[in-house]
């Protein structure tokens, strides 16, 4: 956990993450998992932080070879994007209900003043990135 939080942080320096809180599985056996929330603001698009979080999935060594084994070694769900929510079921989770209370409602530092801009010319939206 300590390496995708430094990972995404690296990447999107605006995210304020919850505690970690350890839950069992859902709907199999095995080992517990260790989970946390964050929220931030990026100008990534949805696709290209969908690809961002899948390289952060391998770099933190998850793999399809774990995963078709039932070995999921990181997972990263995007619960909402630009106000949209996603992984409708997630919401309903009683760990997710319990670190939303401990999320921060806005990054300290606003729009993020340390976010990469667009080169000149170009326009890219801040959006807003809850609950990672």
């Amino acid at each position: 956990m300590r390496e995708a939080r430094a990972l995404l942080s690296e990447r999107i320096p605006t995210l304020r993450f919850t505690r970690n809180m350890q839950t069992q599985p859902i709907g199999h056996a095995g080992p517990s998992y260790l989970n946390c929330l964050c929220r931030g603001t990026t100008s990534l698009s949805l696709p290209d932080l969908l690809v961002m979080l899948k390289d952060v999935e391998r770099q933190c060594g998850d793999t399809p070879e774990h995963r078709s084994c039932g070995h999921v070694l990181m997972d990263i769900d995007l619960l909402s994007y630009d106000g949209i929510r996603h992984h409708a079921d997630d919401w309903e989770r009683p760990y997710i209900i319990n670190l939303l209370k401990s999320l921060p409602l806005e990054s300290p530092i606003g729009e993020d003043e340390r976010a990469p801009r667009p080169a000149s010319g170009e326009s890219h939206p801040t959006r807003h990135i809850n609950d990672l």
